[in-house]
């Protein structure tokens, strides 16, 4: 029986080792949005660490930050768009602008 990859859930995937400067730096985020043919506010990145929302910020992404309970520290997310305790309070009018 084959296991389940998350992997395979994505078309894409950018990796480490795709960029030169790792987070906070927005090269990874601008990548992927060049690879997907998409202007970056037109993205929306969901992240749990501040690194990764500094870095979605400075790309010029929608930033959605979803707590990690099992962090080592808490995080500081303030610089996100929604700050969530989980994708259980996701509401998809924040993105589609509907309601």
């Amino acid at each position: 029986m084959r296991r389940f990859a998350i992997r395979d859930c994505f078309a894409l995937i950018v990796e480490g080792r795709d960029v030169v400067k790792g987070k906070p730096d927005p090269e990874a985020y601008l990548l992927t949005a060049r690879r997907l043919a998409i202007e970056p506010p037109h993205a929306i990145v969901f992240e749990d660490a501040q690194v990764g929302v500094l870095a979605a910020k400075a790309a010029g992404m929608y930033c959605i930050a979803v707590r990690n309970p099992n962090a080592q520290t808490r995080q500081d997310l303030s610089a996100a768009d929604v700050v969530i305790e989980s994708f259980e309070q996701f509401d998809l009018r924040w993105v589609t602008g509907d309601g």
